[in-house]
């Protein structure tokens, strides 16, 4: 979660009066775009001084605007927004904390596949929130790499502790996202990739974290069963449970505005041009938040 103190009366009263005036002492240019996205959110507590939040990226060429005792860094081009937050983590060091990318679609939809290509390609600036789920494991998988596998009674203690971002219950199994997880790879300064039901995503847009939303969606029901099948590791009941789910995910998906880019998985090969396509200017400013 971001810390968010009340900054410096005199530095907040400069940055107000010194509204589209440059610099010239190397610290960001002072330019308030009403109609741009924040590309960055400084935060502080009250131990920490504004000033050097302010100089920290120079070579981002942004510009301020100061508003309920927030910082957002703009860029100054109005034709790309980023969406990346600078925070404080466990240890004291500025982090720099890109929005989480949510990714939600049927069972068999494809979304391990191009969630796999996209964290090879970007190993340095992904980073996968590992679930928890009360599911048994499927063949090849390990704990702690694809699930963290517990058991019902220490899920539902997790709950009680209100250790989840987001949970769900589907075929007699919880599922869920916790705050750890989420932390984990926030701190780490990489993009945190959520996998998630739609009920997560619902969950999700209640919270402060700003995700982007993918929905992958498969060419067609048939094709769909027909991969489901292919895996060999599900009953004819959880086939049909998962079919039955799938019409009520491919519905969600299609409610306006829900998510920020659907991609139609019928060729592996552009669906990830698509989704690498999507992110791939968040990846640029992240790298160059690090000077990458």
């Amino acid at each position: 979660m971001l810390s968010v103190g009340t900054p410096n009366e005199k530095l907040y009263k400069r940055l107000l009066s010194s509204n589209n005036n440059n610099n010239n002492n190397g610290s960001i240019p002072l330019v308030k775009k009403q109609n741009s996205t924040p590309s960055t959110i400084l935060t502080t507590n009250n131990n920490n001084n504004l000033d050097d939040l302010i100089k920290i990226k120079p070579s981002l060429n942004c510009g301020i605007d100061v508003k309920n005792h927030v910082i957002n860094l703009f860029t100054s081009s109005t034709s790309t927004a980023y969406n990346i937050r600078t925070t404080w983590n466990t240890i004291g060091q500025l982090v720099t904390v890109p929005a989480p990318l949510v990714i939600a679609g049927p069972s068999g939809s494809g979304k391990s596949t191009l969630l796999k290509r996209l964290m090879n390609e970007f190993q340095d600036c992904f980073g996968f929130s590992i679930s928890h789920t009360t599911r048994k494991p499927r063949k090849g998988e390990q704990n702690g790499r694809e699930y963290f596998f517990i058991n019902p009674e220490t899920f539902e203690q997790s709950i009680q502790n209100d250790e989840f971002i987001e949970y769900t219950r589907f075929s007699n199994n919880y599922y869920g996202t916790s705050k750890k997880a989420v932390k984990d790879v926030q701190n780490s300064g990489k993009i945190c990739i959520l996998d998630v039901e739609i009920d997560g995503v619902r969950n999700l847009k209640k919270t402060d974290l700003n995700p982007r939303f993918v929905f992958i969606k498969p060419p067609s029901l048939e094709i769909l069963e027909q991969r489901l099948r292919s895996r060999g590791t599900e009953t004819e009941e959880s086939i049909q449970q998962r079919l039955t789910r799938a019409l009520e995910e491919l519905k969600f998906g299609e409610i306006e505005g829900m998510f920020d880019l659907i991609i139609t998985n019928d060729d592996i090969e552009k669906a990830y041009s698509i989704l690498r396509q999507f992110i791939v200017n968040e990846v640029e400013a992240l790298k160059k938040s690090r000077g990458m």
